[in-house]
């Protein structure tokens, strides 16, 4: 059995109590962020790629068939029907 539970780093109470259950980390995300003192540069895109707004009834499907395929050998992956 695969138990998945998300918690913060500053929940050294959360932390505590799972390992007292036999609980173990195997996986660490992080998220990082910056300040900027002024707008990125324009970006330079090479030829033949386009960036355009998402248009999610046109580009739903694709989307999830790429993401399906990247993360299929990835950790606690589970694929899902479309629909």
């Amino acid at each position: 059995m695969v138990l998945q539970q998300t918690r913060c780093d500053f929940d050294v109470n959360g932390g505590t109590l799972l390992k007292t259950q036999g609980c173990r980390p195997v996986r660490h995300f992080l998220r990082m962020l910056t300040k900027l003192n002024r707008p990125p540069p324009t970006p330079r895109f090479p030829p033949g790629l386009t960036v355009r707004t998402f248009n999610r009834v046109q580009a739903l499907p694709a989307l999830v068939r790429v993401e399906q395929e990247v993360f299929q050998y990835h950790w606690g992956y589970v694929e899902r029907d479309f629909n």
